[in-house]
């Protein structure tokens, strides 16, 4: 009797698994590279002209910037020709502009004469009076008018500065109650005359952003982790559609990000980023990097690991030329590592994903950062627009030069064969040849390096990661020798994954320095890899099914 018990409780559990699966959509062919090359990106690209405006506004106030880069969003919706100084690779940027044929104009100026000089592009001649606060719910709403009637956004204490520039008062809510109802009752006042698919995120210290919104007539808000702040993004998302495009940053990382990929939609850490209304609609060349074809290595005495930067997702990181990822770039042109890097930026901002490659040698290689076209778990994405996301990720890969694919997720979310199924959403694309797994709660290294083969392509989860507690002042000489101890004594296996170890180095801990010490601390028997030789001596030399090593299963 406990035999017949137990046989059906088993097919009964089998049942239960299959039906899951079953229950997933169908995934349909992948798109040609033809196909993939005329896929729409979510922001529309605006005709540009021959003469680009760049001021200089380092001597305005905040409240004078915001205004400033509010004029550059309402002159792009037509004639996108303003672009604001902001950071260190904006003048390489321009010098990519000018090499095109443009011609640039170097400005300096008063926020007056700017408006003086750009005021016939303004709406009705007209100006919305709003006042600051922590989550931007004034500021926001001033630039959702800009977008639907090109009226200007003036903080209060630029009344005067309005006024004597021969502006009228259209709508003032500086003295407003700011809360959701006041959010929303002004988003119901303009929604009609605003594009869906695409909306802005962003508090009110974070500069960036704002001229894209309006050029691009998408909604600006904000919103934090309470349940009136969780109730409104969601009445946001369902009103902008499967698939939007997020745009800035939030509080509270993983409760946003879980909310959104169930709705089906992603983020761009983007906040920071600037002069998108121009940058957007400005094609550089992305060169194809000079890297060999990927390689298979058949050393049974050796253990291989393959080292991989964080945060590449992080569009303004990148785009702005942070210390951070570009230091070690370029001061460490010997080390073998693995950088992601957003394939969004493609379309997003072109010249950096140009940059960036230029800075670079045949040591570096470049993935797409987590989770392809924007920030979302595929675990818990809504399975009805997946197809279009991982679409879209395949499109911006295939502009970047890329061909391997970061999906950061939440491991507790995973289940085996339906985490097998939705990572077949990426690799039935020809372009993607497997990809590095982040998954959390554990500092990425939840996986502890299991791998998924998906379409006989292997997708790897971190072993390690090289993320200390207290950020850099964590990483001190005793850590890294730890850290790289435990790599020494994982065991020499070309034919199972335990030979193989993906080891993540976070951003936000790991100097270059730290890396150069972990480095001279391994072992002669570690070698270290590029992504695309690691993926493809797995491939290669192990099983193509799903595994994990033997630590896993002793933890």
């Amino acid at each position: 009797m406990l035999t017949k018990i137990t046989a059906f409780f088993t097919a009964f559990v089998i049942f239960l698994g299959t039906f899951s699966l079953i229950a997933e959509p169908k995934i349909p062919e992948a798109a040609s590279e033809k196909e993939l090359l005329s896929v729409e990106s979510v922001i529309r690209k605006k005709p540009l002209g021959n003469e680009v405006f760049a001021f200089n506004i380092g001597g305005f106030s905040y409240e004078e910037r915001l205004t400033a880069i509010s004029l550059q969003g309402i002159v792009a919706k037509t004639n996108p020709c303003i672009y604001i100084l902001q950071s260190g690779p904006d003048r390489e940027y321009l010098a990519e502009i000018e090499k095109s044929g443009k011609t640039v104009h170097y400005e300096t100026m008063s926020l007056s004469a700017m408006i003086e000089k750009f005021g016939s592009y303004i709406g009705d001649s007209g100006y919305v009076l709003y006042r600051k606060s922590e989550f931007a719910e004034g500021l926001n709403a001033a630039v959702n008018y800009a977008s639907a009637y090109g009226w200007l956004p003036v903080h209060e204490s630029l009344r005067s500065v309005a006024e004597n520039c021969g502006l009228k008062l259209k709508l003032d809510i500086s003295t407003d109650t700011y809360d959701f109802d006041f959010q929303q009752k002004h988003w119901e006042a303009v929604r009609d005359r605003l594009e869906k698919g695409l909306v802005i995120h962003e508090k009110y210290e974070m500069f960036g952003l704002r001229d894209l919104a309006i050029q691009q007539s998408a909604y600006c808000f904000y919103t934090d982790s309470t349940d009136n702040g969780n109730k409104y993004l969601k009445k946001i998302l369902k009103w902008s559609g499967k698939n939007t495009s997020v745009q800035g940053w939030t509080e509270m990382e993983k409760n946003f990000v879980a909310i959104i990929s169930k709705l089906g939609c992603y983020i761009t850490p983007a906040d920071f980023c600037a002069n998108n209304s121009y940058l957007s609609s400005f094609e550089a060349e992305i060169p194809e990097p000079d890297y060999d074809a990927p390689k298979a290595y058949n050393d049974p005495t050796k253990h291989y690991v393959t080292l991989v930067f964080s945060d590449g997702d992080n569009c303004q990181w990148i785009q702005n030329g942070f210390g951070e990822y570009h230091q070690t770039v370029n001061d460490y042109p010997d080390m073998n590592i693995t950088w992601t890097l957003s394939p969004f930026l493609s379309e997003f901002s072109s010249p950096a994903v140009k940059r960036t490659y230029a800075k670079a040698n045949g040591n570096q290689y470049f993935i797409a950062g987590p989770s392809g076209i924007g920030y979302c778990n595929p675990a818990c994405y809504d399975a009805d627009s997946l197809d279009l996301m991982s679409t879209r990720t395949a499109a911006a890969m295939l502009k970047s030069n890329q061909r391997i694919l970061t999906i950061l997720d939440d491991y507790t979310l995973l289940k085996d064969a339906k985490f097998a199924h939705r990572l077949g959403y990426f690799s039935r694309f020809d372009n993607i040849d497997g990809g590095i797994l982040f998954l959390d709660p554990g500092k990425y290294q939840s996986g502890k390096g299991k791998v998924w083969f998906s379409g006989d392509k292997p997708f790897a989860s971190v072993r390690l990661s090289l993320w200390a507690d207290n950020g850099y002042d964590g990483a001190t000489d005793e850590w890294i020798k730890e850290q790289a101890e435990i790599i020494n004594n994982y065991p020499v296996d070309i034919n199972s994954v335990n030979g193989y170890s993906v080891i993540c180095i976070h951003a936000w801990s790991m100097k270059p320095s730290s890396i150069r010490k972990f480095i001279d601390s391994l072992d002669e028997h570690i070698v270290i890899l590029q992504a695309d030789d690691f993926l493809k001596t797995m491939q290669e030399n192990i099983p193509h099914k799903n595994a994990a090593p033997d630590e896993f299963y002793k933890q």
